[in-house]
């Protein structure tokens, strides 16, 4: 379990370090200079799972932590956002849908099996 924990957060700092600009920001004050990335989340609302959105939550948590101790003003927010869908196939292709559209979520949490469907229709990037 230790390599998604370590996944989750080092895909928080991929998308923190991302966001950086080349030049220095500079501002009167420390409250003007943060930079507060903020990543919306879609998850099934599910109460056999409900740690699932709540891991991703955790993990931008221990990131700020770390971007804190190192002296960043940078910060990452989840902003979650749980489907009322009855089934993870509902869920999912509620998802296909406002992606369809242009209005996905920055990252999601569905079912293993719609994984090639997310991945054809080019809403998932690989990673490798």
């Amino acid at each position: 379990m230790l390599h998604w924990k370590t996944g989750k957060v080092a895909l928080l700092t991929a998308v923190v370090l991302a966001g950086c600009p080349a030049a220095p920001i500079v501002a009167s004050t420390r409250a003007l200079a943060q930079n507060t990335v903020k990543l919306e989340l879609w998850s099934r609302q599910d109460p056999s799972g409900p740690l699932r959105a709540g891991n991703v939550v955790k993990a931008a948590e221990r990131l700020n932590k770390e971007l804190a101790a190192e002296g960043s003003a940078k910060r990452v927010q989840v902003v979650v956002r749980e489907s009322p869908a009855p089934g993870f196939d509902d869920d999912a292709l509620q998802l296909l849908r406002v992606f369809g559209i242009g209005q996905g979520p920055d990252t999601f949490i569905a079912a293993h099996e719609w994984i090639c469907a997310f991945q054809a229709d080019g809403f998932v990037l690989k990673l490798d």
